[in-house]
């Protein structure tokens, strides 16, 4: 079962009363290319990434270029690198103890080379779920594709699950204009 977002809504990533409710997360952006002229496809290469927030104050990003992270270690995200031009993307994440450790996390997309703005992808969907919870689905629409960045989602620890806030909040510039929407404080490209 999955909950269908539309932007601006909150949900809750598997709340169960009286104790924490963690566990493995996952978070995918799924997309097709548009056919260029005479049916050709084009090349694109997609940045999906996430800026994170750890509860002692240690702020970074994970994403598909060359920040990989890690699932062994802070801060606990790691990407799927082989994925960035098949029309998937993968983050995953950590089991229970150290999900606990997460403040928020904010996942965003954008476009390294091959196009000029989000526009030439279609059928954009973002999902986000803990194992064995239910799972949000977030499609991409209308004028979120008209830049090359977008800011898809925010998720903020709540004590015993996630909040996730569907924002889809198109991004004119790069990562850091994705910084200054959410007022991270990393300044990065």
């Amino acid at each position: 079962m999955s909950i269908n977002m539309c932007k601006g809504q909150t949900a809750n990533l598997g709340r169960q009363s009286g104790r924490v409710s963690y566990g493995f997360m996952t978070a995918s952006f799924d997309w097709e290319i548009k056919r260029g002229l005479f049916g050709a496809l084009k090349n694109v290469d997609i940045v999906f990434g996430m800026l994170y927030e750890l509860k002692d104050g240690t702020k970074g990003v994970v994403h598909t270029l060359d920040t990989f992270g890690s699932i062994s270690t802070a801060p606990w995200f790691e990407v799927d690198r082989e994925a960035r031009t098949r029309g998937i993307t993968r983050i995953q994440s950590f089991y229970d103890d150290a999900l606990q450790n997460v403040q928020r996390v904010g996942l965003f997309v954008g476009i390294n080379k091959g196009a000029s703005s989000l526009k030439n992808v279609k059928n954009a969907t973002t999902t986000v779920g803990i194992s064995g919870k239910e799972w949000c689905v977030i499609r991409h629409e209308g004028n979120a594709h008209s830049t090359r960045f977008c800011a898809i989602a925010l998720l903020t620890n709540t004590g015993n699950s996630f909040n996730i806030r569907m924002d889809v909040q198109p991004i004119i510039g790069n990562q850091t204009q994705v910084d200054a929407y959410w007022g991270w404080g990393l300044g990065r490209n």
